[in-house]
This record gives structure tokens, sequence and C-alpha cells, in this order.
């Protein structure tokens, strides 16, 4: 949540300065780079959320069967 709370001022910043753009003709090129690194940004934390949750489920699957070998070793 840390790494959002960043992402979400850019995204306010861009939607004023591109509200600003339409007024007074910010540069075009500098909105959109901005627009794409964010996007990426986002990208990114979304990437390591599906990787973070998948290591979720994937430890809890691999402990499961060990814990029902141990028990039928018994």
């Amino acid at each position: 949540k840390e790494n959002l709370n960043p992402l979400i001022q850019q995204c306010q910043q861009l939607i004023n300065d591109q509200t600003i753009f339409f007024n007074d003709h910010i540069d075009l090129i500098s909105l959109q780079i901005r627009q794409t690194l964010i996007l990426q940004n986002l990208k990114n934390l979304l990437w390591t959320n599906i990787e973070y949750q998948m290591n979720k489920i994937t430890k809890k699957s691999t402990k499961k069967p060990t814990s029902l070998s141990t028990h039928s070793v018994k």
C-alpha cells in the first residue's frame, strides 16, 4: 500500500497538469512521458502483487502435503 500512495499522488498531479495543458499549452510530450512512467509503475506493482499472492498460494499448497506425509509416516 505504501508503494501505491506516491503513484496515486502522481496520477492526481498528472490530471491537474493535463487540465493546465488544455488551458495553457504545457508540453504534451512531457505529460505523455509521465503518463507512460506512471502506467509502467502501476504494472510493476500489479505484477509484484501477483507474484506475492502466487508465492503465498504456493507456500500453502506445499505445506499441506509435507504435513500430511509426516502424519502418514507416524
